[in-house]
Formats: structure tokens, sequence, C-alpha cells
């Protein structure tokens, strides 16, 4: 592997005893048993786990909401087939959430395909799903942070879910302007950060570089929006508008956390760099090793 921080280059790399968890890795864990496996593999090498409030809004965007459409698929077309073919064959597969709702009917439904009782078992398996709403995401940490933010989306329960993006409804009690206010200096070393970072080359195609990065389109969308949080930190209460600083907002969740454990490249190698964290890096690839690149302060 080319990175001088990667595992293969750093065996004796000491881990901290404590990892956060970003959304990446919860929905890991449901890609099937050996995705499974390979997380929990990790996990099991820290005593103590963490992750944050954000991190169950972003869970219930991506599983909970997925999880109702294919509940009432299954109860309108009747059988798990004609889902399939629906997803399949009449979605339009330019519509940026057709990728999603294909992905997770493969990664959520798979094991219940070609059963006798295949329709039965996936309906049986939305429902527990849905009954256990984003406490999934409590079940494998021992702390979900919170630092003030009061997300309602973060706590709802599972058959009640309603997409935020979509059905924003109260926002009574969030408090992320205030969450920016008192964490203003983290989030503008990150804004520093990006802004120092040079553009990305002209018409790349590659991915973002761990050992030099880059200036993400994503990245730079961080950066503008912190700065227009400065100037008035109420324009994040807008569910749209803090979704686009989402990961930003569970790096600043994540500080004091000398690890963080994602599938994330192209942003959290930055984010971990500013908070000069261990980054954990699991590849979209079953049979990668699990990568280390330090960002940590040496020890003296």
């Amino acid at each position: 592997m080319s990175s001088e921080n990667s595992v293969e280059a750093l065996p004796d790399i000491k881990l901290p005893m404590e990892v956060f968890l970003d959304t990446s890795i919860h929905l890991a864990r449901l890609r099937g048993d050996d995705w499974e496996a390979k997380v929990d593999g990790e996990l099991a090498k820290f005593g103590f786990k963490g992750t944050g409030s954000y991190v169950k809004l972003e869970y219930g965007n991506q599983i909970l909401t997925q999880a109702k459409y294919y509940l009432k698929e299954l109860k309108r077309r009747g059988s798990l087939e004609k889902l399939a073919d629906h997803i399949n064959n009449n979605l339009i597969p330019t519509l940026s959430d057709h990728r999603r709702k294909s992905l997770w009917f493969f990664n959520l439904l798979r094991r219940h395909f070609n059963h006798p009782d295949d329709t039965e078992r996936a309906v049986s398996s939305l429902r527990v799903l849905l009954h256990h709403g984003t406490a999934a995401v409590n079940d494998i940490c021992d702390d979900v942070h919170d630092g003030g933010i009061g997300c309602n989306w973060a706590t709802q329960d599972g058959p009640k879910w309603t997409n935020p993006y979509v059905s924003p409804g109260t926002k009574a009690n969030c408090s992320l302007g205030q969450f920016f206010d008192e964490h203003r200096e983290l989030f503008l070393k990150i804004k520093v950060a990006i802004d120092d970072l040079p553009d990305p080359p002209p018409k790349t195609r590659s991915r973002q570089s761990l050992e030099s990065p880059w200036k993400t389109e994503q990245l730079s969308g961080f950066a503008d929006l912190i700065g227009l949080a400065c100037e008035d930190p109420t324009l994040l209460r807008k569910c749209k508008t803090c979704a686009c600083l989402a990961d930003a907002i569970i790096a600043v969740q994540s500080d004091g956390y000398k690890s963080m454990f994602t599938m994330d490249i192209g942003e959290s190698t930055v984010l971990c760099r500013v908070l000069r964290q261990l980054h954990i890096l699991l590849r979209n690839d079953l049979d990668a090793p699990i990568e280390y690149h330090d960002y940590r302060v040496p020890s003296p």
C-alpha cells in the first residue's frame, strides 16, 4: 500500500483507548454478516466506543427512510419480487435517490431472496428495523454525544420517522446555532484548513489524496457555510442547510476522541488532521485491510 501511514507501514501503531464512529460505519454493518464481522472485529480493539447524535439523524435519513419506503411498496405491490422489479426497471436511474434505493434494497433485503416466504420475511425484518429505529446506533456504542445540539430527528422513534428534508416540521428545540457558537473556534480551524488547501488538479478524476489532500467541492461548501454561519448561526436551523455541513458537525462532536473510524476519504482526511486524530479507514472493499493514518500529535 502506497500510504506511508498505512497499516502495513505501521504494524506496531499504538491505538488509543477510544474510537468515534461516523455514520458510514453504522451503515457498513448493515451490508451483511461479513461486513458486520469486519467492523465489530475492529471495534473490539477499543475499550470505549462513541458516536454523535447527528450520526443518528443521518442513520434515520439513510436507513429508516428507505425501510419505510420498502415496507409501503411491499404492501402496495404484494411481493418482494414485484418490488425488486419496480426498483430495477421502473425508477428513473438519473434520479439522485435511485442509487440509494437500489443499494439499500440489496443490502437490507437480499438475505430473503429465493425463500418460499420471502415477502413475509422481508416485511418482518423491515418492521423490526423500524421499531428499533435510531436506537440501533446506541447498541454498539458506549456514548452518543450531543453537545447541546438538541435535534428532534436524532431521537425520533423508528415507526414515526419522517425525512426532515421533506417534512422539516418544528425546529423549536434545535440548538445547532448555539452549538456552532460554542465551538466557533474549532469550526473556524476547519475553515482555515480548507481554505489553505490547493485546488484539485484540472479535470481530475482521481480520488482524494491521503498524503496531500486538495479542496474538494464538498470541503469548499463546508468553508463557505462556516463563513456564513459566523455572521448568522441561526441559518443552521434549516434542515437542508445543516445537512450541507453534516461531516463537519460530526467531526466537531468527535472532538476529544483520539481516533475516527470511517469509510470516508475526501473530507475525513482533512477533518482528522484538524482534530489531530487517528484516521481509521474502512475501504469500500471487503477484502481490503483496514488502514490507519495517524494525524495525532506525537508524544514528547
